[in-house]
């Protein structure tokens, strides 16, 4: 019994007429237990496909048919199909419940002695109209009481010409149970076919959910490729663009030979220009101070770190996809560095712009940075202008971000004090602004005594202002708690000070200085225009009205 193994409260008493109804209502109490499913959850699962009425029974007559009162065979179907998890299952549920059934039938012909007359629905004999099982009617529709031998011969007890038992009432009533039996199975047979009918219209839909799916997938292929022609677009105009300055660059390189083949001059050697050490001075042509012979690229031990012989730019950025392709990074590295320490501000401009043309961001930040931090401070602002006068503001900023994330302090102050000997003084906010949001913390309070030590204390405090607006606040304030612990108290209190917000006080004037109040006026004229809400064109009513009071009189419309 399933009375013990409900989910909230037991299974409350069997009520069937007999004892197969019960154990056919005991049998699908156990399948709801073993599916974990509660009348409610029953009820709410029933659809109108599973009864041959098409009407869903309701949650009280649930209730009792799993209780065993009225037991209908579509209803044991429904209960099963709800409860089961594939059509295997299903099937396996039914033919445990089918020989029940046939004894509840049994069960029913015999106590009632009646010959089983056919309900409403096909298959199922001996139902009355409400659905349940048993015997036959009399004329007015009602069931009537009748001894099983005089159903079967149709007369009185008393009648002589009634059958004898085994008669032909017997053979009628046999084959009218194998013809309601196999009446049965047709419907089984139908009821199966339509559920794997069902099925296939389920497995139907997936597969057109599936297909609508590769079709969007499709659409994202064909974004795909619209976004690969964009890039081989944009890489056919960088391949245009290289083919011109590899003409120009041509041009150029043979116009320094033929001046070369002339005569030297510092304008044709295109070395760098020394600023320091004496008197101005060029490299050599080939840009090697140890003026080694030149040997092919690629040779074992190999280490070329400084521009080609005919300092070019595209040689320049040639040499440095050669050393990434023999996987020398070092000497790239070397070479990059070279440039942005040693090149012409032309020069460095040329070869930052061919490196990003060929998709060379990395080496590109590289010869930035170089020129930030390795270039003679006095060359540096002579690099922003020419990347300035190129249209590459994004390299230039990306030299003011390298300057002021400088580990040294004396570095950064160095290039400031050129960009200001310079007149650059928007390359100097932008550095300092850079510091202020970007430097490390730990390094800050080095380069704000180097700042006030060297007398440029207003760019201490733009870099404390601009530390301030440009972090967190809480980054800030741990700032400010760094410089204090550095020994610099007035520029912690100078941070803070910045991170508030500066109010202005509103001085509430005293009774000597409110202005007296402005007259007020007791009598006025004013328009008032009435719109009559009737239909036709009519002139507006015009009235003089007091500011105080009601209307006094009318005026009449101006005329023309």
């Amino acid at each position: 019994m399933s009375e013990g193994r409900r989910r909230t409260r037991p299974w409350g008493p069997l009520r069937g007429p007999s004892g197969p109804a019960r154990e056919l209502a005991d049998l699908q109490r156990a399948w709801l237990d073993k599916a974990g499913l509660r009348v409610r959850d029953l009820a709410g699962a029933l659809q109108p496909e599973h009864f041959t009425d098409g009407r869903v029974p309701a949650r009280s007559t649930v209730s009792d048919r799993l209780a065993g009162a009225n037991p209908r065979w579509d209803f044991v179907e429904a209960v099963a199909d709800v409860c089961s998890r594939d059509d295997a299952e299903r099937s396996r549920l039914l033919d445990e419940a089918r020989p029940v059934w046939e004894r509840v039938r049994a069960t029913a012909l015999r106590r009632d002695g009646r010959t089983g007359q056919r309900g409403e629905r096909a298959g199922q004999p001996g139902r009355y109209e409400d659905g349940g099982v048993g015997g036959a009617r009399g004329d007015e529709g009602r069931p009537v009481d009748c001894p099983l031998d005089d159903c079967r011969s149709g007369g009185s007890p008393d009648d002589p010409s009634r059958s004898a038992p085994g008669g032909p009432a017997d053979e009628a009533l046999r084959a009218a149970l194998d013809r309601a039996a196999e009446a049965e199975r047709a419907r089984d047979g139908a009821h199966q076919l339509s559920v794997l009918l069902l099925t296939t219209v389920g497995r139907l839909e997936k597969d057109l959910d599936e297909l609508r799916a590769r079709g969007g997938a499709d659409g994202v292929r064909t974004e795909q490729l619209r976004r690969a022609h964009r890039r081989l677009q944009r890489s056919e105009a960088r391949r245009t663009l290289l083919a011109q300055e590899l003409r120009r660059v041509r041009a150029e390189r043979d116009a320094l030979r033929r001046a070369s083949l002339s005569g030297p001059d510092d304008r044709t050697t295109g070395g760098p220009v020394r600023t320091t050490g004496g008197e101005a001075r060029t490299d050599p042509p080939d840009n090697r101070p140890d003026n080694r012979p030149d040997k092919p690229w690629g040779t074992p031990g190999d280490v070329r770190t400084t521009p080609p012989p005919d300092n070019s730019p595209l040689t320049a950025v040639r040499a440095l996809s050669d050393a990434r392709a023999h996987g020398q990074d070092t000497a790239a590295r070397h070479l990059a560095t070279t440039v942005g320490r040693d090149g012409n501000p032309g020069f460095v401009q040329r070869v930052v712009a061919l490196l990003h043309a060929d998709e060379q961001p990395a080496d590109a930040e590289r010869v930035l940075t170089a020129v930030a931090r390795t270039r003679p401070a006095a060359r540096v602002p002579a690099v922003l202008t020419a990347l300035f006068r190129a249209g590459r503001p994004q390299d230039a900023s990306h030299v003011h971000v390298a300057v002021a994330r400088a580990e040294s302090a004396e570095r950064v102050l160095e290039v400031v004090a050129a960009l200001r000997e310079a007149g650059l003084h928007s390359d100097v906010y932008q550095i300092l602004m850079a510091a202020g949001r970007l430097r490390a913390l730990g390094d800050v309070p080095p380069l704000v005594r180097s700042l006030e030590s060297a007398g440029r204390s207003e760019d201490a405090r733009w870099l404390l202002g601009f530390a301030a607006r440009e972090r967190p606040r809480t980054e800030a304030r741990a700032l400010a708690e760094i410089l204090r612990l550095a020994g610099v108290p007035a520029a912690a209190d100078h941070l803070l000070a910045e991170l508030r917000p500066a109010i202005t006080p509103h001085p509430e004037p005293t009774a000597e200085e409110e202005p007296p109040p402005l007259p007020v006026p007791t009598r006025g004229l004013a328009t008032v225009i009435r719109i009559d809400p009737s239909p036709g064109p009519r002139a507006p009513i015009l009235g003089r009205r007091l500011t105080d009071g009601p209307y006094v009189e009318r005026v009449p419309p101006p005329r023309g």
